[in-house]
């Protein structure tokens, strides 16, 4: 496409293109082509008033070029800040010459108006915003929490991510890096936990779930966590009451002793607090689903002990062809070396297994190798790829970020059906090691509530599991209304304050000596006002009862069936247990999203920029790992 003619001078000219010739719109000539500055030269001839006026428009268009709108500011500014945050760049890059430079180029006013402070300002505040969108996002939602560890540049770091389900779609949130300057026990973990959490308004009651590794840390922290906040909610919550009380106390020794509050009212209140708020519910600890298919790979190679033979004779092999004496062979043959594998992860072992079957030939025709080989060693080999083949591409698809707690085991259940056709021993110890590892799952709370609710899978449960999900599903639902009803707190402390606005309006009026119409009026409405949300909440907790039951025998869905978007469809008809569904099914199966947040510490904290400050580390990730919420 031709450049635009922005020179002001073809204003007094029309171009025809079919002969190619420009008219003068001034004295009628025509000029070849429509070149500039031929245009220039006639017009500074033939019409000196106009060239003056060409030459200003020119002058004034430049100005107006260099000149920076505020808009176009603000712009440059959020392409900064994404160079540094988003994109990695080190803060130095905004005071490089060669920047500076190419700043000055393309908008000339913009030099000396970004600068490092300026940015890391900008980074503060868009943190903060960031902060507060997923706090409003988190509100009165139940929340699936994930946690992972990594050691980087001497330094230790926890990863802390979150998800939940908005309209059939996975919302991740990352939160934090949490750098760990201590020891790594439970009590610093569970501390830095609640600080990260209430950073965001998060309260540990709207934690579902809580995905994390095998560590025994991270174990005895969801532990603590489960039993030490609804211990310090009580005490917590009658200390707020009695200091209340205490600061709108009245003055007047003439007071009526019947009107007074007293310590009764504060534990009553505390009482009634409690039971809007406390619930036998505890978050649900759900160990990644990719370690447990791990686990089970490790455990029949650990159990196989012919296997185990064969794979460290396949790294002697690999030894020896990966020394100088074959380099030439291996370029003539255009070829490549078999790769080194770590004995501590069965997938590089797999892979290094797969990549010295491919040189089978080379090695037979080699009369070293060949000479301490068995005859039947590369049909060995053969059969532990073709046990190991299955699991590998497992992992591959566990890989994805947003898998429900069903998708996972449809890939463990198609895992299983590939592993019990094949004739090894390998092969039936692995598929023993899964059938171990799938009856610890099953045990599991999380997971009996995922499959009850996944209609392509709940026909694997047994009826004993099935009764048992229902009562999961039911206490979820319970705690899932406490937590809606967020104004259940401000009934506790407006149930004084009616007293006390009821009293001062009594005082003028006249009653007899036997009538007490602020303890009656306001014990009878906050009776009748309890009595109703029980008996609607029981009325719900039946009608789910019932659809839950109905559930266990409705038609079942087909493998491909999106069962996020199935209760998505579902929330007009069955509104109840379709917001159950949104809960349970947020549950992630694996760590993979914060594992990618980890990683993508080491794009941030690189070499070049490992003494970054802690706050400032944290604000970047913020933006880098929330791009939808930055702008």
């Amino acid at each position: 496409m031709p450049k635009a003619k922005t020179d002001a001078v073809h204003r007094f000219y029309h171009y025809d293109p079919i002969e190619n010739k420009s008219k003068c719109l001034i004295c009628g000539n025509k000029i070849k082509g429509k070149h500039t500055s031929n245009l220039k030269n006639h017009v500074s001839i033939k019409h000196t008033k106009e060239y003056k006026i060409t030459v200003d428009l020119n002058k004034n268009a430049v100005v107006s070029q260099g000149k920076m709108t505020l808009e176009k500011y603000e712009r440059l500014k959020m392409q900064c800040l994404k160079l540094v945050t988003v994109h990695g760049q080190p803060f130095s890059i905004l005071e490089d010459k060669a920047f500076l430079n190419i700043m000055h180029m393309a908008v000339p006013a913009s030099v000396n108006k970004v600068n490092i402070e300026l940015i890391k300002d900008m980074i503060c505040d868009k943190a903060s915003d960031i902060k507060s969108k997923i706090s409003n996002e988190t509100k009165n939602r139940m929340i699936c929490l994930k946690l992972d560890f990594l050691t980087y540049l001497d330094r230790n770091f926890i990863g802390v991510n979150i998800q939940y389900v908005i309209e059939g779609t996975v919302i991740e949130r990352n939160l934090a890096v949490i750098i760990v300057a201590n020891k790594q026990t439970c009590d610093f973990l569970r501390e830095k936990l609640l600080a990260t959490l209430n950073y965001f308004t998060i309260d540990i009651s709207q934690i579902y779930s809580i995905t994390t590794d095998n560590g025994n840390n991270y174990k005895k922290t969801f532990k603590l966590l489960n039993s030490k906040f609804y211990n310090t909610l009580l005490e917590e919550k009658t200390d707020y009451l009695r200091e209340y009380i205490n600061e709108n106390e009245s003055d007047s020794d003439e007071e009526d002793e019947s009107q007074q509050i007293s310590e009764n009212d504060i534990v009553r209140n505390v009482n009634m607090f409690v039971d809007h708020i406390h619930s036998p519910f505890k978050p649900r600890l759900m160990t990644c689903a990719a370690h447990m298919l791990h686990f089970s790979v490790t455990d029949a190679l650990n159990k196989n002990i012919k296997t185990q033979i064969v794979i460290e004779l396949a790294r002697k092999v690999v030894h020896i062809l990966r020394q100088p004496t074959f380099k030439n062979i291996f370029l003539e043959s255009n070829l490549r070396k078999p790769v080194v594998d770590c004995a501590a992860r069965w997938t590089s072992t797999y892979n290094m297994l797969v990549s010295l079957f491919s040189l089978r030939t080379l090695c037979r025709n080699n009369t070293d190798i060949s000479a301490v080989l068995s005859t039947d060693f590369w049909q060995q080999i053969s059969l532990i790829i073709d046990s190991l083949k299955p699991v590998n591409d497992a992992i591959m698809n566990l890989q994805k970020k947003q898998l429900t707690i069903g998708d996972f085991f449809i890939v463990w259940l198609t895992c299983k059906s590939r592993v019990e056709v094949i004739p090894a021993s390998l092969a039936k110890d692995l598929l023993d090691a899964m059938n171990a590892r799938e009856n610890i799952l099953r045990k599991s709370d999380l997971v009996l509530e995922n499959l009850y609710l996944d209609g392509r899978l709940n026909v694997i449960l047994s009826d004993e599991e099935c009764i048992k999900a229902q009562s999961l599903l039911l206490e979820t639902y319970n705690h899932l209304q406490n937590i809606l009803q967020t104004e259940a707190a401000d009934i506790v402390f407006a149930d004084i304050q009616i007293k006390e606005e009821n009293y001062n309006n009594c005082q003028a009026s006249t009653r007899t000596e036997n009538e007490n119409p602020i303890i009656a009026t306001s014990d009878i409405e906050r009776i009748l006002i309890n009595t109703e949300k029980e008996r609607n909440s029981a009325r719900a907790a039946s009608s789910l009862e019932v659809m839950l039951k109905d559930l266990r025998y409705a038609p079942r869905l087909p493998l491909n069936e999106n069962i996020l978007l199935y209760w998505r469809n579902k929330k007009t008809t069955q509104l109840t247990i379709s917001g159950v569904a949104n809960t349970v099914l947020a549950t992630p199966a694996t760590q993979v999203s914060v594992e990618q947040l980890l990683s993508s510490l080491k794009f941030i904290l690189s070499p070049l920029r490992s003494k970054i400050e802690g706050n400032l580390l944290q604000n970047i990730l913020l933006l880098k790992l929330n791009p939808d919420l930055v702008e």
